[in-house]
């Protein structure tokens, strides 16, 4: 069995409602992550000390001496908890973000081996900041998808405040469209993807091949 990946356009196939909700969520994803990687900067620098030398140009110079970052997924996911962005994504969704956010500086810290080992040319740089006011793509795991069969779609997992905030009462689903050949049975996750303009979906199905 392996994992096949399709991803569809959004804008201009689900509804108006719907749209506003995913562009807006991917604003708050853009935020989060900004704002989970300055908690993990701030950490580091003011626990990596000050390095004082002279450059190749004899040129006196001062900054933060090269170590690897401490990040905890566990401790992030308690730190931001509370969290406005992390409240309107959703526990779920929040918590696949802030997975990103540790890979990024995981990834960071097998570089920075590699480049004290002398492996590397150039020394890697942290993991930085998203352009603020942009849009980030995010990700609902299978566990709180629905399929609604009679329409080949999905219904998608929103926070409390999404609901209470857009339904206001109302009972429209918040749903995308799906393929043929991705269901309920073998659904891994839908990633929400703002591209060029356009919002698009990545639907990640399992599929078994004989």
């Amino acid at each position: 069995m392996s994992y096949r990946t399709t991803k569809i356009l959004l804008t201009g196939n689900i509804t108006d409602q719907t749209r506003d909700v995913l562009v807006f969520l991917c604003h708050e994803a853009n935020n989060l992550w900004n704002t989970a990687v300055y908690q993990i900067r701030q950490a580091h620098f003011s626990s990596c000390g000050i390095r004082e030398f002279f450059d190749k140009d004899d040129c006196f110079r001062r900054q933060f001496k090269d170590k690897k970052v401490k990040v905890s997924y566990s401790q992030l996911c308690k730190d931001f908890k509370e969290n406005p962005h992390y409240q309107w994504l959703g526990g779920q969704q929040g918590q696949q973000l802030l997975k990103s956010v540790e890979e990024a500086f995981k990834s960071y810290n097998e570089l920075l081996e590699m480049w004290f080992d002398g492996e590397l040319d150039h020394k890697p740089k942290l993991p930085g900041y998203r352009t603020k006011g942009g849009l980030c793509s995010f990700t609902f795991p299978s566990d709180g998808l629905r399929f609604n069969h009679e329409e080949g779609s999905w219904f998608l997992p929103m926070s409390r405040v999404i609901t209470q905030y857009w339904e206001k009462g109302k009972e429209e689903e918040f749903s995308i469209p799906s393929v043929s050949y991705i269901g309920d049975t073998n659904i891994s996750e839908i990633r929400i993807l703002p591209q060029h303009g356009k919002l698009w979906a990545e639907l990640v199905g399992a599929i078994r091949f004989w």
